[in-house]
């Protein structure tokens, strides 16, 4: 296996005012209708957070609203590549994991560009990029920006979305109920 996924599912979700895993699209629940896009693919996949997701593997966060990159330091990639995904990511497009892997070259991670910003929650890293996360939590940097400034990583802009056949907004993530309605 080459290639896995993992689906992060424990933010706190103030500013939607509810799950953002639990929001239901088209009646599946969001963070439920990632893990099956991600399957259809031929992708194994995990998820991080308070609940599980059925027919995916389950690791469950050590503590409650720590951020993404706690939950990813208790993760232990089996495959060469992850594809990190949150659960907010409603016009999600399994496509962008072939255009990352085939854009990651010798890097530590390809990370999509949307609307000038990383988007390191829908980005591909090396499982080698792993081995750092510890020791970045525990020098009292969280973010993932941190542990992204500490690898090589290549950008895919937007251009080159497009020109595989991705929709950009299908890597942007909701946090308000308004940026969910500006999608539709």
């Amino acid at each position: 296996m080459e290639i896995e996924a993992v689906v992060l599912t424990g933010g706190a979700s103030r500013r939607m005012g509810e799950d953002k895993a639990s929001l239901l699209i088209e009646g599946v629940p969001l963070a439920e209708r990632i893990v099956s896009t991600l399957l259809a693919a031929g992708l194994p996949v995990t998820v991080l957070g308070r609940s599980p997701v059925q027919r995916a593997a389950f690791i469950e966060d050590a503590k409650d609203y720590a951020g993404p990159l706690s939950a990813l330091a208790a993760f232990a990639p089996s495959a060469e590549f992850v594809q990190v995904l949150s659960c907010d990511l409603p016009l999600f497009d399994p496509g962008i994991v072939s255009l990352l892997r085939g854009e990651i070259g010798e890097m530590d991670a390809a990370v999509p560009v949307v609307g000038g910003y990383r988007q390191p929650l829908a980005a591909m890293y090396r499982a080698s990029a792993f081995d750092i996360v510890s020791a970045i939590l525990e020098s009292g940097r969280q973010s993932m920006m941190a542990w992204l400034g500490a690898l090589k990583s290549v950008e895919v802009l937007e251009d080159r979305l497009r020109a595989d056949g991705i929709d950009p907004r299908s890597l942007t993530g909701v946090n308000t109920p308004q940026e969910l309605a500006s999608l539709g």
